[in-house]
C-alpha cells in the first residue's frame, strides 16, 4: 500500500503507544512523549513548546523530518524511520525541590550537550555493541565517520530575567543505507549503525536507552547543582572523548590560528589546548606566548563570542539571551588534527589517526566548531 509505513519491513513504525508506557510517567522519567510521522523540526516543535509553556520533560519523536538543518545551515534529511530524530524539554533553571535539583547555574548549561552524547555514546555501545567516541563537542563517531549529531536550543523565559530553557536535539543514522548517506564535500564521512556492523538496529530499545540515559545524566547533573565534576559528568565525557590528546590547529573566531595538544575538557566544557611557546619571542610579542613555562594552557574562548546567547557568565565577550529564541552560529574555533593519534595510538594508523604525514581534520575528517549547537538540524 503506497504511503504504509511497513513498505519497508527493514523500518518499522516507532509506536507511541509502547514509547509512552515505558517512558512516561509515573513509569518513565519523562512527562510527555510526542510521536510525529512527519515534522519540519523536532527542535523548532519543542522550541514552540517552551515559548508556550510547556514544563520540563516535553520529549518530541518524528520519524521523518522536512525541515532539518545541520551546522552552517546544511541541510539534515533522512528517509523515514531510518534513524532517530528527537529532541528534549529541559528548564535547568528551575529548582524542582521535591527531586532535590537546585536551580543549575548558566554557566554550566554549556554541558547539556556534552550530556546527550555521554549518553549517546552509552545507548549505542551497549545495544548495537559498537565502539563509538565524541568528537568534541557535538558529533558521535565510528571509526573516522560521523553517525550522529548533536545540538542545542536555547528559548528565553517569558519574561526578563526568567532562566532560558534549554531543548536538546539528537539524530542517529541508524539503517540508512550507503546510497542514502549524506555528501560530505568539506566535512566528516557519515555512517550509520547498520553500516557499521551493529548488534541491534531496532529503533524502540535504541531510543528508549537514550531518552533513559540522558534522563539519568539529568538527574546526576541537576542534584550536583549543574556541576560536571562533582556529578562525574565530566569525567564519563573524557573517558569517550577522541579529541582530547590529539594535537590539533584551531581557527579562532578572530581569524587566528593556535596549535596545541587537546589536553581536557575544563570544567566549564571548553576545550583546553596546550599550546608550545615560538622559538624566538620579545618583550612585544603576545604575552601568552611569552610565558616562562615551556608550555601554555590555552583556554579556548565561548562559543557564543560576541553574539546573543551565551550562558557562560564568566565570558566577557557574550551578551546574555533576551527578546525571542536565538540561534548561536559558528563563532567559536575550528578545530582540525595536525598530527598524531592521541591517546596513545600510533600516528601512522588506528582510529583517529592522523597518520602518513597527512594533515587529517580532528575526529576523521570534519571541522569541529565549539561549543553549543543550536536551531533545527542535526536530528533536532
Amino acid at each position: 500500500m503506497p504511503g504504509s509505513p511497513y513498505t519497508d519491513l527493514d523500518r518499522p513504525p516507532l509506536s507511541a503507544a509502547r514509547l509512552r508506557r515505558a517512558l512516561v510517567a509515573p513509569y518513565g522519567p519523562w512527562a510527555r512523549l510526542e510521536l510525529r510521522t512527519e515534522t519540519g523540526s523536532t527542535n523548532a516543535d519543542a522550541a514552540a513548546a517552551a515559548q508556550a509553556g510547556e514544563a520540563e520533560g516535553l520529549v518530541v519523536v518524528a520519524e521523518r523530518q522536512t525541515a532539518g538543518r545541520g551546522r552552517r545551515g546544511r541541510s539534515w534529511q533522512s528517509p523515514p524511520r531510518a534513524g532517530i530524530a528527537t529532541s528534549v524539554l529541559l528548564r535547568p533553571g528551575q529548582a524542582v525541590p521535591d527531586r532535590g535539583w537546585p536551580a543549575a547555574p548558566p554557566a554550566g548549561y554549556g554541558w547539556l550537550p556534552l550530556l546527550a552524547g555521554v549518553a549517546l555514546v552509552e545507548a549505542v555501545t551497549r545495544l548495537a555493541e559498537l565502539d563509538a567516541t565524541l568528537k568534541w563537542p557535538n558529533d558521535l563517531l565510528i571509526g573516522e565517520a560521523k553517525c550522529a549529531g548533536i545540538l542545542a536550543e536555547a528559548v528565553p523565559g517569558p519574561t526578563p530575567g526568567d532562566p532560558p530553557a534549554v531543548v536538546l536535539g539528537i539524530g542517529l543514522n541508524v539503517t540508512l543505507r550507503a546510497d542514502e548517506l549524506p555528501e560530505h564535500p568539506t566535512g566528516l564521512p557519515a555512517t550509520s549503525l547498520q553500516l557499521a556492523g551493529a548488534a541491534a538496529t531496532d529503533r524502540d530499545p535504541l531510543l528508549r536507552a537514550l531518552l533513559r540515559a540522558i534522563a539519568d545524566w539529568y538527574d546526576r547533573w541537576r542534584t550536583a547543582g549543574g556541576d560536571a565534576t562533582a556529578s562525574g559528568l565530566r569525567e564519563a565525557y573524557l573517558k569517550v572523548c577522541g579529541t582530547v590528546g590529539r594535537e590539533v590547529r584551531a581557527l579562532l573566531p578572530d581569524g587566528t590560528t593556535l596549535t596545541g595538544t587537546a589536553t581536557t575538557i575544563d570544567q566549564d566544557g571548553h576545550l583546553v589546548l596546550t599550546t608550545s611557546p615560538p622559538p624566538t619571542s620579545s618583550t612585544s610579542a603576545d604575552p601568552q606566548r611569552i610565558s616562562p613555562l615551556t608550555q601554555t594552557r590555552t583556554r579556548l574562548p565561548c562559543p557564543a563570542a560576541g553574539s546573543v546567547g551565551c550562558f557562560r557568565r564568566s565570558c566577557t565577550s557574550c551578551r546574555r539571551i533576551s527578546g525571542q529564541s536565538t540561534r548561536i552560529r559558528d563563532q567559536m574555533c575550528k578545530i582540525a588534527a595536525v598530527a598524531g593519534g592521541g591517546r596513545g595510538r600510533p600516528a601512522g594508523g588506528g582510529r583517529g589517526a592522523g597518520g602518513g604525514g597527512r594533515r587529517r581534520e580532528a575526529g576523521g575528517g570534519e571541522e569541529v566548531a565549539g561549543g553549543w549547537m543550536w536551531g533545527s538540524g542535526g536530528g533536532g
